[in-house]
């Protein structure tokens, strides 16, 4: 993720076409496709083929508190046999972080989600797409290009908001690409993911029921 950044802070005909694309409006996949195709090279369609046939997602239950570790690389091969294969529209939310806040505080920011999830959906656990769940660590250049199709596949943003979640220029990116997809408020929910914040209420919308 930090990689496609710098890709976008280094490259200002990148970041050029990027919002000409944005500025169309196209909906939903078409734009997420064309972004990717800047990065990846590929063709949108091509670019949209190949993200559904390496889409996944991961059950909250499989998770744990090290998955927000930037510094271990302990059950990353685990995380992601966790993961499952997912089509369009199959994955509750994308969870959207910097990997310079606290693992702590977004790992409860997260629980606190989750459990609202539950008590909205009927006990229903849910499906989420989290880069070191969903994507190859060991191949991780291969699955980048894809980042904003995997973004418009999911039915909701969940944005773990701590400190530097609006300092790191690809979490801004994920919320830009998410709102000029036309999604609706309600598909987006955020977390306080701020140290020593007792109150982990989601905030703005809680998304839909499906």
């Amino acid at each position: 993720v930090m990689a496609v950044g710098a890709c976008f802070c280094a490259s200002p005909s990148a970041r050029q076409r990027t919002h000409v694309w944005l500025a169309t409006g196209a909906p939903g996949l078409v734009t997420a496709a064309g972004i990717a195709a800047l990065v990846g090279g590929a063709e949108p369609g091509a670019i949209i083929s190949a993200a559904r046939r390496r889409l996944r997602g991961i059950p909250a239950h499989a998770l744990t508190p090290a998955i927000f570790d930037p510094v271990s690389s302990e059950g990353n091969r685990w995380y992601v046999e966790c993961s499952v294969a997912a089509d369009l529209d199959d994955i509750d939310a994308f969870v959207s972080h910097s990997w310079h806040d606290s693992p702590g505080d977004k790992w409860d920011a997260l629980q606190a989600w989750c459990c609202d999830f539950r008590e909205t959906h009927d006990g229903r656990e849910p499906l989420l797409w989290l880069d070191r769940a969903c994507i190859n660590q060991e191949d991780v250049a291969a699955d980048l290009p894809f980042l904003p199709v995997y973004l418009a596949a999911c039915k909701r943003l969940l944005i773990l908001a701590g400190p530097t979640y609006l300092k790191r220029l690809w979490c801004v990116v994920e919320v830009f690409t998410f709102v000029q997809q036309l999604r609706m408020q309600e598909d987006v929910a955020a977390v306080d993911a701020s140290p020593s914040r007792g109150d982990r209420a989601v905030r703005w919308g809680r998304g839909r029921r499906g």
